[in-house]
């Protein structure tokens, strides 16, 4: 299972991936790259000490720890899924409202 800590960066990483529009290319890239997360995962661990001089942030780390299991995809794939559901239903219910105001209007 996941702490509290990755379940926030998981959260982070799939609201950024919604917000960018990037979410089925992100799952695809995912499943398809799962085989390879745990070689992922120790590339991230040799090239962390020069990402960090570009991104300072613990992000790295927990990331790197995050792709060394094999629930890891799972969860990001899975909260990327859940962001972009939450965001259609968003997007649903303001349409909804939208539509209802303008015939309150009309009448």
């Amino acid at each position: 299972m996941l702490d509290d800590a990755e379940r926030d960066l998981v959260e982070r990483l799939a609201r950024r991936v919604v917000d960018l529009r990037m979410t089925a290319p992100a799952i695809l890239f995912l499943e398809g790259s799962r085989p390879l997360s745990f070689l992922a995962s120790q590339a991230l661990l040799f090239f962390r000490p020069v990402l960090e001089t570009v991104w300072a942030t613990p992000d790295l780390a927990q990331l790197q720890d995050l792709l060394e299991r094999r629930n890891g995809v799972d969860a990001l794939v899975s909260a990327i899924e859940d962001e972009a559901e939450r965001l259609v239903a968003d997007r649903t219910a303001a349409r909804r409202r939208r539509r209802e105001e303008n015939q309150g209007g009309k009448e």
